[in-house]
């Protein structure tokens, strides 16, 4: 070919060539030589546990895990239909990762550890025309009816779990939960398109959805304070504070010390280094 070839929107692309098996998706390298937040735990001597890509997902689950799942959705225990496979693989995928990342957890003791969950990202994006139905065409009522609430309960496994962390969290530890994105309804063109390429279910994205979220807990977090717009990139320097560990001011965000009670905040005060570069 004399000039490449333009994949416009590529998205659509990339997503179809997964679903025929023809790409594999992968983490993108890093090219900078910088030490990213786990590297910096373990220069500092410190243990860190990172569950986040690509999911362990095994086939055949314990019972345990599949009697969770007729707990929090009863009403899905015999059926078998297209939209139930893509919940109940999502849920097992998401119990799964969680178990295995608890009980690393408690027997390494890291002193920073992390665990993503995909789950409701994909349960939202097959479930979401059920939960706002206004957005979408002609939906039956029964269907409405039998999975608007997928999504709350969804969201209640979530709870579940951050609460069981809650529970166990030590005076001397912080919690740290965010979203990076919300969702919205699927636009009319990607519905079309992905109805042409045979997957018309999904009716919602977050290429332009609504900002995320993130919640603080801990014995020196300010309680019930908004404390307005943080970038994803203030976390790492936000955490390494906590720690106390120096920041590197050409780090990309900055310290949300309001984020702490003043009376931690007085007496830890931020120490800087220049980089943590290689």
């Amino acid at each position: 070919m004399k000039w490449p070839l333009q994949v416009v929107p590529r998205f659509i692309f990339f997503r179809q060539l997964t679903r025929f098996g023809l790409l594999t998706l992968s983490p993108l390298p890093f090219s900078s030589y910088g030490n990213d937040l786990w590297e910096i735990i373990r220069l500092n001597q410190g243990k860190a546990l990172r569950k986040d890509w690509p999911y362990n997902y095994q086939t055949f689950l314990p019972e345990e895990a599949l009697k969770s799942f007729h707990r929090i959705f009863p009403e899905f225990q015999s059926e078998d239909a297209f939209l139930i496979s893509i919940l109940k693989e999502a849920f097992l995928e998401d119990y799964e990762f969680e178990k295995t990342f608890y009980s690393e957890k408690n027997h390494l003791s890291p002193h920073l550890s992390s665990l993503f969950l995909d789950g409701l990202n994909e349960v939202e994006a097959y479930f979401y025309k059920f939960y706002f139905p206004d957005y979408f065409g002609e939906i039956s009522q029964d269907d409405i009816h039998r999975y608007r609430p997928v999504i709350e309960k969804y969201y209640q496994f979530y709870d579940q779990i951050i609460g069981k962390y809650l529970a166990t969290l030590k005076d001397n530890e912080l919690l740290v939960i965010y979203s990076p994105h919300g969702v919205e309804p699927l636009s009319l063109w990607k519905r079309v398109v992905e109805w042409l390429f045979g997957n018309s279910s999904i009716s919602a994205d977050h290429d332009l959805g609504p900002d995320g979220v993130v919640f603080f807990f801990g014995k020196e977090v300010a309680r019930g304070k908004n404390i307005g717009y943080i970038s994803l990139t203030d976390l790492a320097p936000t955490i390494l504070y906590y720690l106390g560990l120096p920041v590197a001011r050409d780090m990309d965000g900055i310290v949300r010390s309001t984020v702490f009670t003043p009376s931690f905040t007085a007496e830890n005060p931020i120490f800087y280094i220049t980089t943590y570069e290689k």
